[in-house]
């Protein structure tokens, strides 16, 4: 799956042997996710831990199948599928280690909600999703132990009992805030963050994005690509729960956006934190640590696009766990090969590719290569296998896990020629 990341199990598979082999392994009531992802959790540990400074990213993402499916449940209205609460552990140079826990869960009574209206007479019989939250808080916290790692979260972990309940676990995070919520001393934290001096300014470029479905409509506006001029402030809150008499003392970062261009949604964060932000250096790591989550959104794309998840054809829902468990290390993989050619550009290609590779690849390459290339040099050889020219920027990890399967198969090719 590795070498063919979007290939189907027939596909994948060199006889019908093999294939049968694969369909009796994700269908063996045995074989539990959980065992299959536990070597890539001990790995990714293992390769986060010889940093200093390790966060630890949490999201949900839904997953849809066509056709009947045994086991799965709702997913919005009429769609079918389930739902999996990843952790991902990065550096701040958002280099990638892995996955290091999962939650996941169906839907399987009718709907409560139409819109944002609750729906009367559907109870709650189905246990929490959001206990998922501080399930993989504390998942994580006995791989890594407490205080270790920073948690980042997006607007979904809004939720005052998870603050509280990391607080009292001594977890360290930064979570972007959905709310305006409330003071001990009374009013808003809008308010109190108004009055704040700004500590930092920082320009950073803003991706183009495409409008968000659903309910995410309204919060994810499309927007073309810009240069964005962030002012960052601070302030000390004690925050007041709104259903209890619960109080915690937080510092919150708030980012704005100085001068949006006409017509475009100014940039707002709030992110509640445990960690300093006494000076400028402070509030711009915070601010860099929340902009590091977006590397989970790229892995689900993997998932998604790059492995074809929503495309294998099993039929039970325990077979399409076992599934995603498989090639979950096989996303983080594309990921990883896309980041090479990024982070350490001018690593020699041998640490990069296998000698018998290489010269596949310095053979077969749209564009001359060195004799001696980089990773950055592989980077773009790889991609342009897949069409990526090199005034478009960086390739992408698609772009790049297609072309790596073009490479492979030129090397099966080759050896079976006996050219290499």
């Amino acid at each position: 799956m590795h070498a063919r990341p979007d290939a189907s199990f027939p596909e994948a598979s060199r006889d019908d042997g093999e294939l049968e082999a694969i369909y009796r392994f994700l269908n063996n009531d045995h074989v539990s996710p959980e065992a299959i992802l536990e070597p890539h959790m001990n790995a990714s540990c293992t390769r986060a831990l010889a940093h200093s400074d390790v966060l630890v990213i949490h999201d949900t993402t839904q997953f849809t199948f066509e056709g009947e499916r045994e086991g799965l449940g709702r997913i919005h209205r009429n769609d079918r599928g389930f739902w999996a609460h990843f952790a991902l552990a990065v550096g701040l140079d958002r280099q990638a280690f892995g996955v290091v826990g999962l939650r996941y869960g169906t839907r399987t009574g009718p709907s409560k909600w139409k819109g944002s209206k609750r729906i009367k007479g559907v109870g709650d019989d189905e246990p929490s999703e959001n206990l998922r939250w501080p399930n993989l808080v504390d998942d994580t916290a006995t791989r890594f132990g407490a205080g270790r790692v920073v948690h980042l979260m997006d607007r979904e972990a809004d939720w005052f009992e998870l603050l509280k309940h990391m607080v009292e676990r001594g977890e360290r995070f930064v979570v972007r805030l959905a709310h305006n919520r409330a003071l001990v001393e009374g009013g808003r934290l809008d308010a109190l963050l108004s009055k704040a001096e700004t500590k930092a300014k920082r320009e950073v470029e803003l991706s183009a994005r495409a409008e968000g479905q659903g309910a995410k409509k309204t919060r994810h506006a499309s927007r073309k690509s810009r240069l964005a001029e962030l002012h960052i402030s601070a302030v000390s809150a004690n925050l007041r729960s709104s259903s209890s008499n619960s109080v915690l003392q937080l510092n919150v970062v708030n980012v704005v956006e100085a001068s949006p261009s006409a017509g475009c949604e100014p940039v707002v964060w709030k992110l509640v934190t445990t960690e300093p932000v006494d000076s400028a250096e402070d509030v711009l790591r915070v601010v860099d640590a929340y902009r590091a989550r977006w590397v989970i959104e790229e892995f689900f794309k993997a998932l998604k696009t790059g492995c074809a998840f929503e495309k294998r054809q099993l039929t039970t829902y325990a077979a399409l766990l076992n599934a995603l468990c498989v090639l979950a290390p096989v996303a983080w993989s594309l990921l990883r090969l896309r980041d090479i050619g990024r982070r350490q550009p001018d690593v020699l290609g041998s640490a990069v590719l296998e000698p018998r590779l290489l010269a596949v690849l310095i053979a077969i390459a749209r564009r001359p290569v060195p004799q001696s290339p980089t990773a950055r040099d592989i980077m773009y050889a790889v991609a342009g296998l897949a069409g990526h020219l090199p005034r478009n920027g960086d390739p992408g990890w698609i772009t790049l896990g297609r072309g790596y399967e073009r490479l492979l198969e030129a090397a099966r090719t080759a050896a079976l020629l006996g050219a290499m």
